[in-house]
């Protein structure tokens, strides 16, 4: 019986471990898009989600959230961020390549 204890909880742990890997990536690539995003003036801003709005097919005016989502859509797809895989299997082999690019601080 403490075997399949013991599974469940190596399995809970492991678990927590992937999730919390997950959350640092998303934090990595949310740090990366708002750095490019505050390097743009709001004119450079417009032009982007304008042109983003046009080729997502949507017509009339973007509101000001429909400009910052498509703003930031258009960064992220400029920057190429690495997918979870890719960005996991470099994390773990450089920590302290990644520590100053988060926007939380993490243990």
């Amino acid at each position: 019986m403490g075997h399949i204890h013991s599974s469940s909880s190596d399995q809970e742990k492991k678990n927590c471990q992937e999730s919390k890997l997950r959350d640092k990536y998303l934090d990595y690539c949310s740090s990366q898009i708002a750095e490019h995003l505050l390097l743009l003036s709001p004119d450079e801003i417009y032009l982007l989600a304008r042109e983003a709005h046009r080729s997502e097919g949507m017509t009339g005016e973007p509101s000001y959230q429909d400009l910052v989502r498509l703003a930031q859509g258009g960064i992220s797809k400029r920057l190429a961020l690495p997918s979870l895989q890719e960005w996991a299997k470099e994390y773990e082999e450089n920590t302290g390549k990644y520590e100053d690019k988060f926007l939380a601080i993490w243990e």
